[in-house]
């Protein structure tokens, strides 16, 4: 199976919470191939660091997530943005915007998934939002929390 993960759930690999053994096991299955978008890497950062100032983690975690996360990078296929990928957010954000409260790098997530992904692949996402919108477009979505 193909799984496109935002980082609201590829998050969950790297931090246990709710969610977690589920992202874990879609992951860790070599079977399975995993994609990404590069916006993943710049929020899994902006998220770990929250966590630190608000003392939620200490130096030492913040180090040994990090380095974990950048160990296991070669795990995923990385999609970089390109102009077909800008064009699809826009478009999104132009026809689902009035509906849905799509913010920006949600839409940028979706938006590689669509340009990039297979009708038979898998978006994975927290995102109750994200994920309806993603089913309202007729993709599979796959909740770790449900």
């Amino acid at each position: 199976m193909t799984y496109f993960f935002d980082t609201s759930a590829l998050f969950k690999k790297y931090r246990t919470e709710a969610g977690s053994a589920v992202a874990l096991s879609l992951i860790d299955e070599t079977s399975n191939e995993c994609w990404i978008s590069e916006l993943a890497r710049i929020k899994f950062f902006s998220a770990l660091f929250r966590l630190h100032r608000s003392l939620l983690i200490s130096d030492d975690d913040l180090e040994l997530q990090s380095n974990h996360f950048d160990a296991s990078l070669p795990r995923y296929q990385i999609s970089l943005l390109s102009p077909d990928i800008l064009a699809e957010a826009e478009f999104l954000l132009r026809t689902e915007g009035r509906r849905f409260p799509l913010r920006t790098l949600d839409s940028l997530h979706l938006a590689t998934f669509r340009v990039v992904g297979d009708p038979a692949w898998t978006f994975v996402s927290t995102d109750d939002q994200l994920n309806a919108i993603a089913e309202t477009l007729g993709h599979r979505v796959l909740n770790p929390l449900v």
